[in-house]
C-alpha cells in the first residue's frame, strides 16, 4: 500500500505534516541544549535533524506554505492561544537572561501573536501612522518594562526621546548599555583583584 494509505490509528494521514501526533505537545523538548549565542550552528543542526524526524522541516523552510486563514483545522482554538500568547508576553521579564536571550523569546511570541492577525491590506498614511503608534505603545513599551532594573537609566532616556525610536533602534541601544555594564563590572574586578594581590604582596614584604 502506497504513503497515501498509510495512516495511524487513530485514522489521521501520517505523510500530512500539518497534523499533531499524540507526542507532540507545548512541552515537548525537541533538543538536549539550549540555544544561546554561542552555539547557533550545534542548535540549529539538531534542531533541524529533529524536526525533519517529524515530519515538519518545511514549515520553517518555506517548503510547507502556511494555511488559508479560513481553515478549519486551524481556526479552532485560535482565540485561546491568543489570550496565552498575550499573558505570556505580558508576564515575561529578563531576569537571569542576556537581553540578546530576552529579546529574542519577547520577538518569536510577537510573531506568533502577528500570524493570527490577517494582513492590512491598505498602506496609506493613516494605517502607516496607527501600526507605528501601536510597535511604540506594545511592543517597545512591554520590552522595556520587562527589563532589569539595572537598565532604568537608558530606559528612562530612550522614554525621553521624540520621537520614539523604532524597536530595532530601542533594541540597539539597549545591547549598547549591556556591554558597557559589562566592560565596566570586568574593570572593577580586575582593579579588585590587583589591590588584593598587591596587599598580599605588601604583607609578605613587611613579613620578611
Amino acid at each position: 500500500m502506497g504513503d497515501e494509505g498509510k495512516k495511524s490509528e487513530t485514522g489521521t494521514n501520517q505523510s500530512d505534516t500539518l497534523i499533531l501526533q499524540q507526542s507532540d505537545h507545548p512541552g515537548l523538548v525537541l533538543v538536549s541544549k539550549l540555544f544561546d549565542e554561542s552555539n547557533y550552528g550545534q542548535w540549529s543542526r539538531a534542531m533541524c535533524i529533529a524536526l525533519s524526524a517529524k515530519n515538519k522541516i518545511g514549515i520553517i523552510n518555506g517548503t510547507i506554505k502556511a494555511p488559508e486563514v479560513e481553515d478549519d483545522k486551524f481556526s479552532q482554538g485560535n482565540d485561546a492561544r491568543v489570550f496565552e500568547i498575550r499573558r505570556e508576553i505580558v508576564e515575561h521579564r529578563q531576569g537571569h537572561q542576556s537581553v540578546s536571550i530576552y529579546y529574542t523569546k519577547l520577538k518569536a511570541l510577537w510573531d506568533e501573536l502577528g500570524s493570527y492577525h490577517d494582513p492590512i491590506a491598505c498602506h496609506c498614511g493613516g494605517v502607516k501612522g496607527l501600526l507605528e503608534r501601536e510597535e511604540k505603545e506594545n511592543v517597545i513599551m512591554q520590552f522595556l518594562m520587562g527589563l532589569n532594573d539595572s537598565f532604568s537609566t537608558i530606559r528612562g532616556s530612550i522614554l525621553l526621546m521624540n520621537p520614539l525610536p523604532d524597536t530595532h533602534k530601542v533594541h540597539a541601544l539597549i545591547l549598547q548599555h549591556e556591554k558597557q555594564n559589562e566592560i565596566a563590572a570586568n574593570r572593577d574586578t580586575t582593579g579588585y583583584n590587583a589591590k588584593i594581590l598587591l596587599n598580599k604582596i605588601c604583607k609578605f614584604m613587611v613579613g620578611k
